[in-house]
């Protein structure tokens, strides 16, 4: 039983939120009333006493002796860890009662993560991370998750995973470390982890086979989610749709309908990222009638829930004035709330606008402070695009030699024009030797990866031969 349930059901309880002392509180009627509501058939809720007991472990050593709340609290501790059941239910209605102020919340909750309480850890990391309760601050809030993870905590272990496998929080993307947080939820039992390691199977990103147990990684990923969505887990609702219409390129029919029947579910439950794929099949017309005005619906919905996708999408729409009206303030609006969540690809975006003049003056040395954020947490284009401010000499003197570093870090995470940008050097020799071979390799991967100036200049080189 979840710790944050049992809050919802004391504050439910007929009582003031004045401040009263331990003898004006009820407690037989408080047991009474949480006993039908968490026991009903009188079997004892064990999940509910080792939370609370591990949530004491934490508050014990750091709360305030000289403030009255905090002693009526330790006044009770004592009981509280010998299993009074009286003095357990007294402390959470203490807690909601007394703690109503933001101040008082966030300093309780400040000492317990200290304290080594790991939901607090988890709840303080939350706070950080969305900028409710707390300042924004994405470094701090990785700091108090990855210290939740690494006490055990599920719900963190998990984000952890999303953040890794993602890069998003200010992270990096880092397969490896997003299967190792998977693959210990997985062990525990949870559906989540376990699907995200199957999906990253299924898509090549880790190979395990002691995972899947020999079963086919499309097989697993797909049984853990329906698993998971079954009990009525809006997160696997949310992994089985997107299951049921990427297959990892194994040849198997794409379901929309079905998949479209859990995005929604999920969406209503209040999934964001549900909503943002739900605004893309409806923008790009996949398994729905093409609808861009229901997509922007969904967008915005998604978007006001911090969903970085949906954000950038909005974004984008206003910046080439796709569906709405081209509004380059909004975009860059857009993509600085992005910014703000860690996302290294609006931070290239930002870079691109000041780049190109869009909304604000051509400012290629902002732009290029831009790039080296994105470049920075690995992102590939804004590392290219270090190398062509490099390259053509904008906001910098122009170093050749220093833009071939740039293009080929990008051209290793993927990017064809750095790729084409490197071929070009060594058919020029400017600042390398020429060489026709390395050049024509070069061009090749840019072709292999469709992009078509590499294309034509090989049907033209085979041409001239």
């Amino acid at each position: 039983m979840r710790i944050t349930f049992i809050f919802i059901l004391v504050a439910a309880l007929s009582f003031t939120s004045r401040s009263i002392a331990a003898d004006e509180v009820d407690v037989a009627a408080v047991i009474k009333q949480l006993e039908k509501k968490v026991d009903p058939k009188g079997k004892g809720d064990l999940a509910y006493t080792a939370s609370t007991h591990e949530r004491l472990a934490g508050w014990l050593p750091h709360l305030d002796r000289n403030d009255r709340l905090d002693g009526e609290l330790l006044a009770n501790a004592r009981a509280f860890a010998e299993g009074d059941i009286n003095a357990q239910v007294f402390l959470l209605y203490l807690r909601e009662a007394h703690l109503k102020s933001p101040e008082r919340r966030q300093r309780f909750m400040d000492l317990s993560a200290k304290g080594g309480d790991r939901q607090a850890m988890f709840d303080l990391a939350l706070m950080y991370l969305h900028g409710e309760g707390k300042k924004l601050d994405l470094e701090e809030g990785i700091k108090w998750l990855r210290q939740a993870a690494k006490a055990s905590h599920m719900g963190a272990m998990n984000l952890m995973g999303d953040f890794c496998r993602l890069g998003h929080g200010g992270l990096p993307r880092n397969d490896s470390e997003a299967a190792d947080w998977y693959r210990g939820t997985s062990a525990r039992g949870s559906a989540w982890g376990a699907l995200h390691l199957g999906e990253m199977i299924l898509n090549g990103r880790r190979d395990d086979a002691k995972l899947t147990n020999g079963k086919d990684s499309l097989a697993f990923a797909r049984q853990e989610a329906i698993r998971g969505a079954g009990k009525g887990d809006v997160e696997c609702m949310y992994v089985l749709a997107y299951l049921l219409i990427d297959d990892g390129d194994q040849g198997l029919e794409k379901d929309y309908e079905s998949a479209l029947k859990w995005y929604r579910k999920a969406a209503a439950a209040g999934h964001s990222g549900a909503m943002n794929t739900l605004a893309y099949l409806y923008h790009k017309g996949l398994g729905v009638p093409q609808d861009s005005l229901e997509a922007l619906k969904w967008w915005t919905k998604a978007a006001a829930l911090k969903q970085v996708d949906a954000i950038q999408w909005l974004a984008r729409l206003f910046r080439d004035g796709d569906t709405v009206g081209q509004d380059h303030a909004r975009a860059m609006k857009y993509y600085m709330e992005a910014v703000e969540l860690g996302s290294s690809f609006a931070m290239n975006e930002v870079g691109f606008m000041y780049d190109m003049g869009l909304g604000v003056r051509i400012d290629y040395e902002r732009a290029m402070a831009w790039y080296l954020k994105a470049a920075s947490m690995n992102h590939a284009m804004g590392t290219s695009n270090v190398g062509m401010l490099h390259g053509f000499g904008k906001g910098v003197p122009r170093d050749v030699k220093e833009a071939m570093v740039w293009w080929r870090r990008a051209a290793d995470l993927g990017v064809p024009q750095a790729m084409v940008a490197m071929a070009e050097q060594y058919t020029l020799g400017e600042v390398v030797e020429k060489d026709e071979a390395k050049a024509m390799e070069w061009m090749r991967k840019a072709a292999a990866k469709g992009h078509q100036p590499a294309i034509e200049w090989l049907k033209k080189r085979a041409a001239d031969e």
